[in-house]
């Protein structure tokens, strides 16, 4: 059984990076990703360009690295889909990239 949230570190306030380099690329449109190309937009992104999906919407979260990226406690989101993880309240990684149609959940 699953207990909720379990991201060492997170779901805290964090005091916003006095400088970040941001990549050329930030917050321009990416288009239509496949869940394959939303990977490649990581915490390992070679320019820093780091996007995460909720329920289809795309957000870039490069502006913080100290969260999203490598060394951050949510490095793991990044390049991924975390919809499922944010409405069943479990924020594990087995959790990312779960493809529900949410309309049709219904409460425990």
């Amino acid at each position: 059984e699953k207990s909720g949230l379990s991201i060492k570190d997170g779901h805290r306030p964090l005091p916003r990076p006095d400088h970040v380099e941001l990549p050329h690329d930030h917050k321009q449109s990416v288009g239509t990703l496949t869940a394959e190309q939303l990977k490649s937009y990581g915490c390992d992104h070679p320019d820093g360009r780091f996007l995460l999906s909720i329920h289809g919407d795309l957000f870039d979260v490069s502006d913080r690295p100290d969260k999203y990226g490598p060394d951050g406690p949510y490095y793991s989101m990044s390049g991924r889909d975390i919809t499922w993880a944010l409405w069943s309240g479990y924020d594990d990684e087995n959790e990312w990239d779960k493809y529900y149609d949410l309309m049709q959940c219904k409460p425990l």
